[in-house]
């Protein structure tokens, strides 16, 4: 963003509170951000399919974004699947290979136009949700994950949406865009959006235009291992526990699953890895 001499200074109390434009931004206006390097495109796609067995295709597809690249950015990505289907996980997973600041934006139900800014004119102001990752990361390449963005509001009383974000899947007009918080055009262009949607059909045309659309399938049968040992891992993590105090599933463990997961949703698997670790709690011996 360039300098913001043309907004009023700061007082002491709004610097200290960083309730104006420049007290929030004046950190990083006028310099040249830091962007992530681009990391190897068939090292992505074998890290990823070794936790997402399911999505290779769709692995490969975006890893050809990385061929060349100067720098960590991907084209604006529609994931497409069925609820389960571990969309936003791999989204996640996605922005914390390349190395980037991830933001999950619930569209579902966004009933404004919010998401691009918010003019000081009103009580509250705010920069766009983007410029807000930048400036936390302190870096140009973040990604934003536009998800359930099938469910957006169409009224538009107060601004839409799907009108304020199509400027910021475009990388031409992404690389001036004005935020009306700041008063001034920003540039965007090495920010990485990526959407999600339960179904195509929802989704308003003009960014359907916008979006490459990759179809995530549902995991399969033969995933389980995989993803039953994923699912331990994040009850570990949430419950602040090591691998000693809960270990992954043992083979009798995942036998007893997989006589109950065929494939399909990751939604119900995670309550039948949840429903095994609990059984072990109970017949745990105790002291």
């Amino acid at each position: 963003m360039p300098s913001l001499d043309h907004l009023p200074a700061p007082s002491k109390v709004a610097q200290d509170r960083r309730d104006t434009p420049r007290a929030e931004y004046d950190a990083i206006a006028a310099k040249a951000l830091p962007l992530r390097p681009a990391p190897d495109p068939q090292a992505f796609v074998e890290a990823g399919a070794a936790r997402f067995p399911w999505a290779r295709e769709i692995l490969e597809a975006i890893a050809q974004d990385l061929v060349g690249a100067r720098f960590a950015w991907l084209r604006p990505t529609l994931l497409l699947g069925a609820p389960g289907s571990g969309k936003t996980a791999l989204a996640r997973w996605i922005a914390a290979y390349l190395g980037l600041d991830f933001t999950l934006y619930g569209v579902g139900g966004s009933s404004d136009a919010s998401f691009t800014s918010t003019s000081r004119q009103w009580s509250t102001g705010r920069a766009s949700v983007p410029l807000q990752a930048i400036r936390r990361a302190g870096c140009a390449t973040v990604v934003i994950c536009l998800d359930e963005i099938e469910k957006a509001s169409h009224d538009r009383r107060n601004g839409a949406f799907a009108d304020a974000a199509l400027g910021y899947l475009e990388r031409s007009s992404a690389s001036a865009l004005f935020d009306s918080y700041l008063e001034c055009p920003v540039n965007l262009s090495a920010v990485t959006f990526l959407a999600t949607a339960n179904e195509r059909s929802g989704v308003p045309g003009p960014l359907l235009d916008r979006l490459r659309t990759l179809r995530v399938p549902l995991p399969r049968a033969v995933d389980l291992p995989v993803i039953a040992a994923a699912i331990v891992a994040e009850v570990r993590e949430e419950r602040g526990l090591s691998a000693d105090w809960l270990p992954d599933l043992s083979p009798e463990e995942t036998a007893l699953v997989a006589r109950h997961f065929r494939g399909g949703s990751l939604r119900p698997l995670r309550r039948l890895v949840e429903t095994v670790l609990a059984g072990r709690e109970s017949l745990a011996p105790r002291h």
